[in-house]
């Protein structure tokens, strides 16, 4: 089952942690004395100064969490005397240590356990988002109960939660009407990522009937509070003309503001703007850069772009730098990925020639999407130049397949009509010497 909770909306909820850079404010350790620690397990300086092993970690702690080792000292002094607060910046700290994502965080978990006891909703929900993602249903059944919690404080990423948990069945039965119920709920208190959920909702009937002005006007409100999804939204439903008349310049600049917000996808749809002269002057050069970094942060569109600057001969991209796009866009489940793959294995360009693995890629694209759809990408005015350039470079292994399986076959029929001629010589010779005998 998916993982909603962390998959989707962890970076949201811990984003201290996430970012590696945790910034305690003055404030919040500033009333911390040396008493409140005595007892205490904290390391302190003389204890950092006997092993220099133990300084080169501290060392390290500091530089990847922001905090000064005197700060970090004083955060668990806070943290265990009791402070609510201090315990859930000491779990983003420990959250923001651990050397794998698929490492189980206990020691953050322990952290945001003792400030969600006391009540805090932003513990509770980083408890919560620490449950669900270890994959069980007693986390699953947990995470729910502590979003609930927080819920009932009118949290509002809390409510945006629940919301997700209805959506993928996540400690509760699925049910797109509670999904849409609670998203109206988290909007009301302030979520901005609820209200592109929420636009979502009415553009394609999820837990309510389609309005497609209701959902520009979602979407809008979202992009007002600086969702960089919800801009991207706006931009298309401008592009498209989408609830409201279409608005090429109008989508250009919404597609600007989700670029800025930090929305990879925006990357692809700028370029495909400035080759297109959507809201904006025709831009050969800006297209390039945009595909460039969109590619670079990973996002699928804009590596099926960056692979296919190399069927066209753009930007120098080379046959291997146009497999590895390709390949890396499939595994983020993107079927076109996959056709494009299968031509370059076809021919052996930018990857070993496999007419089987070629076949193998293809057939994935047709589960992923459907036999149509497949086709039509690979015969699409992309896929044939694509085909068209790797046929001109490479060579045609299924082909050269083609070409063994027939001589194979000429080669087993021959073998079979001269084991037919042998059997009719032995049986006409059996024949003569039944003739001979009877003669005798």
């Amino acid at each position: 089952m998916t993982r909603a909770l962390s998959s989707i909306t962890l970076a949201v909820a811990l984003t201290a942690a996430a970012s590696a850079a945790l910034d305690v404010p003055s404030e919040a350790v500033s009333d911390v004395s040396p008493a409140a620690g005595a007892g205490a397990s904290a390391a302190t300086p003389s204890d950092v100064d006997s092993s220099a092993a133990a300084a080169d970690e501290e060392a390290s702690a500091e530089q990847d969490s922001g905090f000064s080792q005197e700060q970090l000292d004083e955060l668990r002094r806070k943290a265990e005397a009791g402070d609510a607060a201090s315990q859930s910046l000491m779990g983003d700290f420990c959250y923001a240590q651990m050397s794998s994502e698929d490492e189980t965080p206990s020691e953050a978990m322990a952290w945001y356990r003792k400030a969600a006891d006391q009540g805090l909703a932003e513990a509770q929900v980083k408890l919560a988002i620490c449950c669900e993602a270890l994959g069980s249903d007693a986390g699953d059944a947990e995470a729910v109960a502590l979003l609930r919690r927080a819920a009932d404080q009118n949290y509002a990423h809390a409510l945006y939660l629940l919301a997700y948990c209805y959506l993928e069945g996540v400690g509760v039965p699925a049910s797109n009407v509670l999904y849409f119920a609670y998203l109206q709920e988290a909007a009301a208190q302030g979520s901005k990522e609820a209200c592109c959920s929420l636009g979502s909702c009415y553009e394609f009937a999820i837990g309510t009937a389609a309005d497609k002005a209701a959902a520009l006007k979602w979407y809008r409100k979202g992009a007002e509070e600086g969702d960089a999804e919800a801009a991207y939204n706006v931009a298309i439903c401008l592009e498209y003309g989408t609830g409201t008349e279409a608005d090429p310049a109008g989508a250009f600049r919404m597609m600007q503001q989700a670029y800025e917000g930090g929305y990879a996808p925006a990357c692809a749809a700028l370029a495909l703007y400035y080759r297109e002269g959507t809201g904006t002057e025709v831009d050969e050069a800006k297209a390039l850069e945009y595909i460039r970094e969109g590619a670079e942060a990973g996002d699928p569109t804009s590596l099926l772009y960056r692979g296919l600057c190399f069927a066209e001969g753009l930007d120098e991209v080379s046959a291997e730098e146009a497999y590895r796009c390709f390949a890396e866009a499939a595994e983020q489940g993107y079927y076109e990925g996959c056709v494009f793959m299968s031509i370059m294995l076809r021919y052996g360009v930018g990857t070993a020639g496999d007419a089987q693995q070629a076949q193998d890629c293809y057939e994935r694209a047709v589960s992923l999407a459907s036999e149509d759809e497949a086709y039509a990408v690979f015969s699409s005015a992309q896929g044939l130049k694509l085909d068209e350039r790797c046929a001109a470079l490479g060579q045609d292994t299924m082909a050269d397949d083609e070409a063994s399986a027939a001589e194979s076959g000429a080669a087993e029929s021959g073998t079979a009509k001269a084991g037919t001629a042998a059997s009719d010589a032995a049986a006409a010779g059996q024949s003569s010497a039944a003739a001979d005998t009877e003669k005798d």
